[in-house]
């Protein structure tokens, strides 16, 4: 203990302690009642969608069977055996957001069985004939389901290789998978029109019109989780722009787990941390990786490996600029997250 002077309270004093704490209650009382005073908006049905997926002839779905996760809980999927010359290659199909195996993803996987694939489509916990509609139990549940299917798969097909493809959200589910601790489990990955987050390039406002996210709920959810609070990740956050009376078949809105979780942003690397200016290695490897998967080395790199040669002279410090900021800013914050993923995959298709 010590004093600041005599018109200056006992730093430590019990009291003003008290005031602190008390403070402090007050205002994470004031977050939860934003996050009850702001109930997810119902979005109107886009029709571009639903006319979409009234197009898809459902004559030939194939029955839903049924795995044990290792909750206990029983969950769904579609099997369809490969026609045709069989390849001796297995896929696994995720659908996408509000979806299901016995939506429009069926054509998708019909057309793989039909060329000799032998093909899987799952319903993700939370949709379908699996869990409770738009909700999990955790974030990472999902991947610990993946994981307990091909589990089950491999005592039918033990030796046949595995592709994961994903179609918009389940794209973007794939790409977290690919770099997960479960990315051994599969030889290849596919993303057709991923979902790479709402900041990415190639994300329309509102997802197009499709889905609606509670902002202020997602901060209030967010700003309690830095505090250590996990209370309220059962809440909806985001509302997807399904027909109305469908809830049999679709998903109307996702809790907080369900969003964080059937999403791309999972367990990557951290971003590397800023290197000191007379370390110029790291730009010498660099490589600009668009998310599509084509592979161009940047001009820093080429600088760098021309200069081993006795050829143009590198001059790290202009690229360092323009490594950090300007247009390559936006392109760098999307696709160096997910860089060493996608190259992973280059490789797998091109060997």
């Amino acid at each position: 203990m010590f004093w600041l002077g005599e018109e200056h309270a006992e730093i430590g004093d019990p009291r003003s302690l008290l005031k602190w704490v008390l403070c402090g209650v007050g205002v994470l009382a004031l977050v939860v009642l934003a996050l009850l005073a702001t109930p997810l908006q119902p979005v109107p049905e886009l029709q571009s969608i639903s006319r979409a997926r009234a197009t898809v002839d459902l004559s030939t779905l194939p029955a839903v069977e049924r795995f044990q996760a290792r909750d206990g809980s029983w969950l769904g999927f579609r099997h369809y055996a490969a026609g045709g010359t069989p390849t001796g290659r297995v896929a696994i199909v995720i659908h996408g957001s509000s979806g299901s195996s016995g939506g429009t993803i069926h054509a998708l996987s019909q057309a793989l069985a039909a060329h000799g694939v032998e093909t899987f489509v799952v319903d993700i916990r939370g949709h379908g004939t699996s869990g409770t509609r738009g909700d999990i139990g955790y974030v990472g549940q999902l991947e610990d389901d993946l994981a307990d299917f091909v589990a089950v798969l491999r005592k039918t097909v033990p030796s046949a290789p595995l592709t994961l493809i994903g179609h918009s959200a389940g794209g973007g589910f794939t790409l977290r998978v690919a770099g997960s601790p479960i990315q051994n489990l599969f030889q290849r990955f596919v993303l057709l029109a991923p979902s790479l987050g709402y900041d990415a390039p190639s994300t329309r406002p509102s997802s197009g019109g499709w889905a609606s996210a509670d902002i202020p709920r997602i901060l209030g959810l967010t700003a309690l989780r830095a505090i250590g609070v996990s209370c309220c990740e059962a809440l909806p956050v985001l509302a997807l722009a399904v027909p109305p009376n469908s809830e049999k078949t679709l998903v109307s809105t996702y809790t907080d787990w369900l969003m964080r979780n059937f999403a791309v942003r999972g367990q990557f690397p951290p971003r590397s941390r800023r290197r000191d200016k007379t370390d110029h290695d790291h730009l010498r490897r660099r490589r600009r990786i668009d998310v599509y998967g084509q592979i161009r080395r940047s001009r820093a790199w080429r600088e760098g490996h021309g200069r081993r040669q006795g050829a143009r002279r590198y001059q790290p410090h202009r690229y360092r600029r323009r490594a950090e900021g300007g247009i390559h800013r936006r392109r760098r914050c999307c696709h160096a997250r997910h860089g060493g993923v996608i190259a992973a995959m280059w490789r797998g298709w091109a060997t």
